[in-house]
C-alpha cells in the first residue's frame, strides 16, 4: 500500500498511529512532530505518498501548515485529523489542497476506508457533514432571505452566481451561463464574499444552503469534489454516508 506519514505533537498519538496504520499495510510509515523534523527524516528524496496531519494549527496558519507541506511534497495527499467538526476549518484544509478531514473518534475500519479512498484519488470528510448542511438548509426557513440579501446590496447577478457557486460550478461554467467573461466572474465572486463576510468559496456555499438559495446535496458534492480555487477540479463519484464510520 502507499507510503505514509503521521505530522502530531502528540507522541502518544504519534505511536498509535505509527503502530495502527503500520498493521493496516501501509509502508513505510514515517512520523515526526512538525514538518522539520520530517524532512530530515526522509532527506533521502524520498516523499510519502500521504500525510495524515493531527490539525493543532490555528485557523490563521492551518493553511499555511498544508501549503507547506504540499510545496515539499506536491503529490502527497493530506488528510487532516480533527477533534471536532468545524466546517470554516474543514474549509481551510480543502482551499489549502487537504484530500480529507476525519475526525479523532473515528474507527480503525473507517480510518483505513477513508485512507483507501484517499489513495485512490477521493475526497473524504466526515459523515456528520451531511447533517450540518441538512441543518443549515432546515435554519434557512426562519430567514427572510430577501430582505437578507438587500440588506447586503446584492444584485441579482450576484445573486446569481452564489447560486452556481453553491452547487459547485467553476468560474469558466458560471461566465457561460451567465453571458459573462471568467474574469468578471472572479471579480463578482470577490465582491460576494466580501458582502457576505465569508473568506472562501465553500463557506459561501453555506451560507446559500442555509437560506434556502441552493440545495444541501448540491452543496455536499461542491465539499467532496472541489477546494476552494477559482477553478474547481473534476468531482469523483464519492458516497459520503460511507467515507467515515
Amino acid at each position: 500500500m502507499a507510503s505514509l506519514a503521521v505530522l502530531t505533537q502528540s507522541s502518544l498519538l504519534r505511536a498509535a498511529l505509527t503502530a495502527l496504520l503500520s498493521t493496516m499495510g501501509f509502508a513505510p510509515v514515517e512520523e515526526a512532530a512538525e514538518l522539520e523534523v520530517l524532512k530530515r527524516r526522509v532527506s533521502d528524496g524520498r516523499r510519502p505518498e500521504m500525510l495524515l496531519l493531527n490539525l493543532t494549527q490555528s485557523d490563521d496558519t492551518l493553511g499555511a501548515a498544508i501549503k507547506e507541506i504540499k510545496l515539499w511534497a506536491p503529490n502527497a495527499k493530506v488528510v487532516c485529523l480533527a477533534p471536532t467538526l468545524d466546517v470554516p476549518r474543514l474549509s481551510a484544509c480543502f482551499a489549502a489542497g487537504a484530500s480529507g478531514y476525519l475526525l479523532e473518534d473515528i474507527s480503525a475500519d473507517g480510518l483505513l476506508h477513508s485512507l483507501r479512498l484517499v489513495n485512490s484519488g477521493e475526497n473524504v470528510f466526515p459523515s456528520a457533514l451531511a447533517s450540518a448542511l441538512y441543518s443549515a438548509a432546515k435554519l434557512g426557513g426562519h430567514v427572510d432571505t430577501a430582505d437578507e440579501l438587500s440588506s447586503l446590496h446584492a444584485t441579482d447577478l450576484e445573486i446569481d452566481i452564489l447560486r452556481c457557486i453553491a452547487t459547485g460550478e467553476n468560474n469558466r461554467d458560471i461566465g457561460k451561463k451567465l453571458g459573462i467573461s471568467e474574469s468578471e466572474v472572479s471579480v463578482h465572486i470577490k465582491y460576494i464574499l466580501r458582502k457576505l463576510r465569508v473568506s472562501n468559496r465553500t463557506q459561501a456555499a453555506l451560507w446559500a444552503v442555509a437560506r434556502g438559495l441552493a440545495t444541501p446535496l448540491s452543496a455536499l458534492a461542491r465539499l467532496a469534489g472541489n477546494a476552494d480555487g477559482e477553478e474547481a477540479r473534476p468531482s469523483r463519484k464519492h458516497h459520503p454516508a460511507s467515507s467515515q464510520h
